[in-house]
């Protein structure tokens, strides 16, 4: 709430002033009697108790109009964001390798769900996608800025879901496939993989030209400590833990990212992971804008009805009930 004639509450002096006025030159009535012990104890009629209401009433009339007068209004301030906003695809690796527990006491997929949430959280200008790939590559989301069901889908993403191998070149052309006619500015692709390309009809390295035709950015992501790594597999007799290769084949990540025009990293625990990401996000900024605006809206006529019902109020009870002998 805020006033459009502020100076107007001056004349919030003026009841102050009549009240003075009228008390100044008002003079009581006087009776000479023999002794005033003969009025004590009558009772006082009811136009006695009500004698001070019309200068009650025409006071507070007068500070309603006064307040009326610096004419109350309230702000609605709305604003307006715009956004060159970046199109991002998540491309996650799910093959049965990513349960491997050489980021302790979390397995890889873990903290890949994480980090990318994270990640998508703090980029509300952004459309963002997910397409996840084993043996076969799907788009479990498509662009969109409805970043709780994207995270949601994000959480349910489970290794050996699409199968045990890793058809990173499919996963880079489903990615591709939905970046190919985003309006974004500026449109990558975010992959995550910890192994070799060993399925699939399409190589990464064609699936990486192909995006860079198309305009389109890839970071590409190592997920895994170098060496081998430990991996429970469920039996007959329960779950063991089970040694494997490091088999993430760098060489061809590294060409990918090259040719996609983007970087390559090697994330070797949860930390790393999240400077990665942190990274990516500071390179990759949405550039937004905002434009506040101020609309009012004028709040004195409750206020300027209330002073004249009471000024009509006065004005009917001095002049009927309440009125004095001439």
């Amino acid at each position: 709430m805020s006033l459009g004639q502020p100076w107007f509450l001056l004349l919030l002096l003026a009841p102050a002033v009549v009240y003075l006025l009228r008390r100044k030159g008002t003079r009581d009535a006087t009776v000479l009697v023999g002794a005033a012990a003969a009025f004590d104890g009558l009772p006082r009629g009811w136009r006695q108790r009500l004698r001070a209401a019309p200068l009650i009433l025409r006071l507070a009339a007068l500070g309603f109009l006064a307040l009326a007068a610096t004419r109350p209004m309230s702000e609605k301030v709305t604003e307006r964001i715009t956004s060159e906003g970046v199109d991002i695809m998540l491309a996650l690796d799910v093959s049965g390798s990513m349960h491997a527990l050489d980021f302790n006491p979390e397995d890889r997929i873990t903290v890949a769900r994480r980090v990318s949430a994270q990640f998508v959280l703090g980029r509300p200008g952004d459309r963002v996608g997910l397409v996840l790939f084993g043996t076969d590559a799907v788009t479990q989301c498509p662009l969109t800025v409805d970043h709780e069901v994207l995270v949601q889908l994000i959480s349910q993403a489970e290794p050996g879901m699409l199968g045990d191998s890793t058809a990173i070149g499919m996963g880079i052309a489903a990615a591709v496939n939905r970046l190919r006619d985003a309006p974004g500015k500026s449109r990558i692709i975010v992959l995550l993989t910890d192994g070799v390309n060993n399925a699939g009809k399409v190589d990464p390295i064609t699936a990486a030209r192909l995006a860079k035709s198309l305009g389109v950015k890839i970071y590409a992501i190592g997920v895994g400590k170098v060496g081998p790594a430990m991996i429970p597999v469920k039996g007959p007799f329960g779950t063991k833990l089970v040694q494997i290769p490091d088999e993430l084949d760098e060489k061809t990540l590294r060409q990918v990212a090259a040719d996609g025009g983007g970087k390559y990293y090697r994330a070797t625990d949860a930390a790393g992971m999240a400077r990665i990401f942190a990274e990516i996000n500071e390179m990759e900024k949405t550039k937004v804008e905002r434009e506040k605006a101020s609309h009012f809206q004028d709040k004195f006529e409750p206020v300027l009805w209330a002073g004249l019902a009471l000024l009509l109020l006065e004005l009917g009870l001095a002049n009927g009930p309440l009125r004095k002998a001439a």
